[in-house]
C-alpha cells in the first residue's frame, strides 16, 4: 500500500512530496520529490490513486461557510453580515480543540490562502471534471503540526532547525515507527523542512489509510463536506502505521 504526503506551497521552490510504500510491514520511502511543479503532484498522485493508495495533503481545501456567505452578501446585496471575526477567519475544523497547541492559519485572512488557491486547482485537475471529495478515501487534508504534536513529539521549533527535524526523525523510532530510507533520504528529511513536513503528511494519510484519524463528528460532517476537515491521527496511532 502507498501513501503520499504533500507539502503544498504557493510556489514550486517551497512545495515537496513523500511517497512511502507500507508493504509487507515495512515502511520504505520510495521518492522524495523537491520543488514540485502541478504537473510532478498531479502525476503522483493519479499514479497513487490507480494503486488504491491515499494522499495526504498540507493545504487548506476550502474556506469559512460565514466566510463565503459574508462575501456573497457584500457583492450582491451591499451589505455585511454581523459575524463574527473567528467565523470569518477559521474554518470549523481550524478551531477544534485538538488543534489548540497548533493553531492552523486563516485561509480566508492570511497568506495561506494563497496555497488554498493552489490547492483548489490541483484538486480540480485530478478529480478531472467530477466533484471534488473532500474527505476521502482518497485524497485527504493533513497538518503535520498537529499530527506530530497528537503523537506526543517535541515538534517546536522544527521549521526553522535542522537539529530539531533530526531530533524529531529519531523520536519518531522510538515510539515504534521502524522505517527505511538511505543516507541520502534521510539527510534530505533533516535538511528540508518541506521533504520533513511531506514526509510526515504521508504518516498522517497512513493513519487515515488505516482508520487510526479522529472521525469527524455527525454534527459537522456536512459544512466539513464544504470546508474541507483536517484528519488527525490518533494519540496511539504512531506505533500502529506499520
Amino acid at each position: 500500500m502507498l501513501t503520499l504526503g504533500i507539502d503544498l506551497a504557493s510556489q514550486n521552490e517551497n512545495t515537496a512530496a513523500c511517497l512511502v510504500d507500507w508493504s509487507g510491514g515495512v515502511v520504505t520511502l520510495r521518492e522524495l520529490l523537491d520543488r514540485g511543479s502541478d504537473d510532478d503532484l498531479v502525476a503522483r498522485m493519479r499514479a497513487v490513486r490507480d494503486a488504491g493508495g491515499c494522499i495526504g495533503i498540507d493545504a487548506p481545501f476550502g474556506w469559512p461557510e460565514p466566510f463565503l456567505a459574508a462575501m456573497t452578501a457584500w457583492r450582491e446585496e451591499g451589505r455585511f453580515p454581523a459575524a463574527e471575526s473567528k467565523d470569518l477567519a477559521f474554518r470549523v475544523t481550524d478551531r477544534k480543540e485538538y488543534l489548540a497547541k497548533k493553531q492552523p492559519l486563516s485561509v480566508s485572512s492570511d497568506r495561506i490562502a494563497y496555497v488554498a488557491w493552489r490547492c483548489a486547482r490541483l484538486l480540480s485537475r485530478f478529480f478531472e471534471g467530477e466533484p471534488v471529495q473532500r474527505l476521502g478515501p482518497t485524497v485527504i487534508e493533513v497538518y503535520p503540526g498537529a499530527a506530530m504534536a497528537t503523537w506526543g513529539l517535541g515538534c517546536q521549533g522544527y521549521k526553522q532547525s535542522e537539529p530539531v527535524r533530526k531530533k524529531l526523525l529519531v523520536e519518531l523510532n522510538q515510539k515504534g515507527l521502524e522505517w527505511k530510507s538511505d543516507e541520502a533520504q534521510h539527510s534530505s528529511l533533516t535538511r528540508s523542512e518541506h521533504l520533513f513536513d511531506a514526509f510526515v503528511a504521508s504518516l498522517a494519510a497512513r493513519a487515515f489509510q488505516i482508520k487510526r484519524c479522529d472521525p469527524i463528528p455527525a454534527v459537522h460532517h456536512e459544512v466539513a463536506a464544504r470546508e474541507g476537515w483536517i484528519m488527525v491521527p490518533g494519540t496511539s496511532s504512531l506505533p500502529k502505521l506499520a
